[in-house]
């Protein structure tokens, strides 16, 4: 079985080496590390080169003359690996010592699963643990938590098709691994604003029902004013509730600002769904998968639409004129 390591870069000399080194000291030893630099401006690639001058036999450096941005980056890494199974990471990040074998036996223990997220520590700029300064939360944020996913009250025996197409994304691309030969990753990833390719990753996956999960921190996931997506550290209470409800259908005793936000995450979720259909990248080819991929694209946007109706009902029989404020403002911002 084959590691692969997709790894990519873009001015991240800060923390490139500690991300590197951690890859290095995995207790079962990587095949292969394929690094893709998004055209770096600071001295990220001459870090780069003193790996591959020291690990030639591992390290394959991809540099993009001109900046891509991270989604066709990390497609392009992708592309490039020769891997059975591939761990995506990126620069910033720490991987804990038992992050391939955990993953590994994970796989061997769920033959079905073909790809898998984890959880994770959250560290700053420093490398400290940072503290919740949410009371219910616990003393640590988890990378669960700061990206709002609320495994704990939802539980183990979540339906990730359900959650990633009816409340959010779940998946932290930086501890995901998947197999490599996987239908999906045959094409192009779409370039849709806000969508990330760990979404997409994760979506094709759940649609197979070939996703799983492991509650274990394996990374230490660093939060940095540089970083392109990152995650919540305030009022995280509210968020994981909030996503909890939506995926729940809980609308009981809700708030304005609750019924807001909710009506919100269930507009962006619809718009995106018909985006992605529209694409035509979410079906096969083959009549019979294609016909079962309809039907399921139909459900997803029929429990999408429920959730939207019973949210209308709830804000114009609770709070009518805010209700109503709120419908001209849509109205107006679609006009423009």
């Amino acid at each position: 079985m084959k590691i692969s390591v997709c790894l990519i870069t873009y001015n991240g000399s800060s923390y490139i080496k500690e991300q590197i080194d951690s890859i290095l000291a995995q207790t079962i030893p990587v095949n292969e590390i394929i690094v893709s630099n998004d055209a770096s401006t600071d001295n990220t690639l001459s870090i780069l080169q003193t790996y591959s001058l020291r690990f030639p036999e591992l390290f394959k450096i991809l540099n993009n003359t001109s900046n891509i941005g991270a989604v066709q980056n990390i497609e392009h890494c992708i592309k490039a690996a020769s891997g059975d199974i591939l761990f995506l990471a990126d620069q910033d990040d720490i991987w804990m010592p038992n992050k391939v074998a955990t993953s590994l036996n994970y796989f061997k223990q769920n033959p079905s699963i073909k790809g898998l997220f984890t959880n994770g520590f959250v560290i700053n700029a420093k490398g400290e643990t940072i503290s919740s300064p949410m009371e219910e939360i616990g003393s640590d944020i988890n990378l669960w938590d700061s990206m709002s996913f609320p495994i704990k009250e939802i539980g183990n025996d979540i339906n990730l098709l359900k959650y990633i197409t009816e409340v959010e994304n779940f998946a932290t691309g930086a501890t995901m691994a998947f197999y490599k030969q996987l239908p999906f990753l045959e094409k192009p990833f779409p370039i849709i604003n806000g969508l990330f390719h760990d979404r997409w990753i994760a979506l094709n996956l759940c649609l197979n029902n070939e996703m799983g999960l492991i509650n274990e921190p394996l990374i230490k996931y660093r939060q940095h004013e540089h970083q392109v997506v990152g995650g919540k550290n305030e009022n995280q209470a509210y968020y994981l509730d909030l996503n909890a409800r939506l995926y729940k259908n809980d609308f009981n005793g809700i708030s304005f600002k609750q019924y807001k936000d909710l009506s919100n995450k269930c507009d962006y979720n619809l718009t995106l769904h018909k985006k992605l259909v529209s694409s035509g990248l979410l079906v096969e080819n083959d009549d019979e998968v294609l016909n079962t991929s309809n039907q399921i694209m139909i459900s997803i946007e029929n429990n999408i639409m429920k959730k939207i109706y019973e949210l209308d009902a709830i804000g114009k029989a609770s709070f009518p004129i805010l209700f109503l404020l709120r419908k001209f403002k849509k109205f107006l911002v679609s006009l423009f």
